[in-house]
């Protein structure tokens, strides 16, 4: 997802989209950082934006087909499929 660039593949598969791991269970929301807490430890907290942003690269490198998984079960217990895979199916805001 990080080093893709324009229609890169003619095939995309993203394996594992779940809660939990997309958005990752350490994302936050981009309202809850404390920017002080950021510039003394130096290193920025990943935000639900930010992943939701890796999504969408992921999702728009396909040419032509774009394959999303997600697991029915973690460790045998349900896991839950992203939030993202649901915003897959939304048009987008234009402006």
């Amino acid at each position: 997802m990080h080093k893709s660039k324009g229609l890169a593949f003619n095939n995309v598969f993203v394996i594992g989209v779940h809660d939990g791991a997309l958005p990752s269970n350490r994302a936050v929301a981009l309202s809850s950082v404390d920017m002080n807490e950021c510039k003394e430890k130096a290193e920025p907290p990943t935000t639900h934006e930010e992943e939701r942003r890796l999504m969408y690269v992921a999702a728009t490198r396909a040419k032509n087909n774009l394959y999303v998984t997600f697991p029915k079960t973690i460790q045998d217990k349900p896991s839950k499929r992203s939030i993202f895979i649901k915003e897959l199916n939304k048009p987008l805001k234009n402006g």
